[in-house]
């Protein structure tokens, strides 16, 4: 093992992804001021919501609305120990005997004198300098955390703390899979997953009938979630929280290390180049997927939308994902609402409202890597066979905005299941425009990041870092109109305002419905201006 080669690699990784794409094209730095501005935008917002507040007044307003709740300091960090529990049980159960690379990655193994040790060291490396490459997204870190600490030292260890989840979080990604692969190959992959499972279910079970988090589940990840939580916390005092920051780099030293000592393991063959969400995986048959409709070549604009839109939403895959998807969140819900306490009941409603518009960007995101890296690639396909642009820009506007409505329904359905208030459905139509809008912004940063670069060449793994980030943001003022929209309309649910709601989501449907044509006719004209050169 070479310190060294690690580095090397690290180098040619961050170049790679983050460095190149950000000053090789004057995209890249259209991108960077962009992202620059958008997040000043956010702290100026912020700064104009707690003017005229100390960081003392709004750490007390924060502890109030919590309060509301029936939550404290240890009941959070309970929570939030038992969350990162889970999603490291999950991830070490369920992560595939694989590890997972971008095409310049495996060329660089195939081709460079380099062990798979040092390169996973160096991925590993990598993955925790991204973090660090842009100043700015650290700053903003600090400058949110001074407006939630009670005091500037506490400010400081807030950032640290959310800098050291957001690592362990990292190393856990590539940790799990290089973990997944050993016990595979060593034959105990099957008892690593019936551990890890029967341990969540045992906590679960534990914590539904002492009717909170149990310690099996809070106690083991407690420090990465205590050094957060009293960070924003007026008690316990600055010593505490940093033996519990202590704690959690302990933590992550001990997650980062797995790697090394189980990359003799690794071979060549195990490493499996990225296949972003949404791009092809091989034919139908070979997968065993089903699509419930035939493949339409009476036209090459039917053909378009067969290939890029039916032939994902009406597989058998799809279908049975969004239904499980549907059936579980509500009776989840309606399993809090009639079998645990009224405080549970609370911070899921409180949970749904923030977290699911969050991981509905995250999830739309990806959806957009798999645009660029499938659907855009063989944009010269289309460019060849047909006359107009519209097909694919109405299809390519359709799948995005048909994935985002989904994962609005869930939400929608687990409100409604929560509440017992039929007239939370109506958010689905309410949120309609704003998701086209944001389907179409989103479309319009994508076309043109593959007309600055060889798509078909250079990005057969979607989006860099640089690029993924403003379309991030774009999804992420969709969140705020999620979350906006979600709040009136269960307040109007909640007194029984079904004219003004009915009003709404008619007006609303109607303005999604109006705004599609245009929108589609100019992501059209967009295409064509930017034509992709391949």
């Amino acid at each position: 093992m070479g310190l060294r080669e690690q580095l090397i690699v690290m180098k040619y990784s961050l170049k790679n992804t983050v460095i190149n794409p950000t000053i090789k094209y004057r995209s890249g730095l259209i991108v960077l001021a962009f992202t620059a501005f958008s997040l000043a935008l956010f702290l100026a917002i912020l700064a104009t919501h707690a003017s005229g507040s100390t960081g003392a007044s709004v750490n007390h307003d924060l502890r109030v609305f919590l309060a509301t709740y029936g939550l404290n300091r240890f009941m959070v960090t309970d929570i939030l120990g038992s969350a990162l529990t889970a999603i490291t049980l999950l991830a070490f159960a369920l992560t595939p005997p694989n590890v997972p690379v971008r095409e310049a990655e495996y060329e660089l193994v195939l081709t460079q004198p380099v062990s798979i040790e040092d390169f996973l060291m160096g991925k590993a490396l990598a993955g925790l300098a991204q973090q660090f490459v842009f100043p700015m997204y650290v700053l903003s870190m600090l400058i949110i955390a001074s407006f939630l600490a009670p005091s500037p030292e506490k400010a400081l260890m807030g950032t640290a703390s959310l800098l050291t989840a957001l690592t362990y979080l990292t190393m856990l990604d590539l940790t799990t899979n290089v973990v997944s692969l050993a016990t595979s190959k060593r034959g105990f992959r099957g008892w690593l997953r019936a551990a890890c499972l029967t341990y969540l279910i045992a906590g679960l079970t534990h914590s539904a009938l002492l009717k909170r988090p149990s310690p099996l589940l809070a106690v083991p990840l407690k420090p990465l979630a205590a050094s957060i939580t009293y960070s924003f916390a007026v008690t316990p005092g600055a010593g505490e929280v940093l033996a519990w920051l202590a704690l959690s780099a302990v933590i992550v030293a001990a997650v980062f290390s797995l790697i090394p000592l189980l990359s003799d393991v690794v071979g060549v063959e195990d490493l499996k180049p990225l296949t972003p969400p949404g791009t092809v995986k091989g034919g139908g048959g070979a997968s065993g997927e089903r699509v419930l409709v035939s493949l339409n070549l009476s036209s090459p604009g039917r053909a378009v939308a067969s290939v890029i839109y039916f032939s994902t939403f009406l597989s058998t895959n799809h279908l049975m994902c969004l239904l499980a998807a549907l059936t579980l969140s509500i009776l989840a819900c309606l399993g809090v609402k009639y079998f645990l306490p009224s405080w549970v009941a609370g911070l899921t409603g409180f949970t749904i409202n923030f977290l699911v518009p969050l991981f509905t960007a995250i999830m739309l995101t990806a959806i957009l890597n798999g645009v660029l890296a499938n659907d855009l690639m063989t944009y010269w396909i289309y460019r060849v066979y047909l006359t107009r642009t519209e097909p694919v820009a109405s299809a390519l506007l359709l799948k995005v905005l048909t994935y985002t409505m989904e994962a609005v329904a869930v939400m929608a359905a687990s409100i409604t299941a929560l509440t017992l208030k039929p007239l939370n459905l109506l958010l689905i139509p309410i949120t309609l425009p704003a998701a086209v809008l944001a389907s179409f912004a989103s479309l319009a940063l994508v076309t043109y990041f593959a007309s600055k670069r060889k798509v078909v060449k250079q990005a057969p793994s979607g989006m860099y870092v640089i690029e993924s980030t403003p379309v991030f943001l774009i999804e992420f003022f969709f969140i705020a109109a999620l979350i906006s929209a979600s709040a009136v309309t269960q307040v109007l649910a909640g007194i029984g305002a079904t004219s003004t709601l009915l009003i709404a989501a008619a007006t609303s449907a109607a303005m999604g419905a109006a705004l599609t044509p245009p929108l589609t006719k100019a992501l059209a004209k967009l295409m064509e201006r930017y034509d992709i050169l391949t």
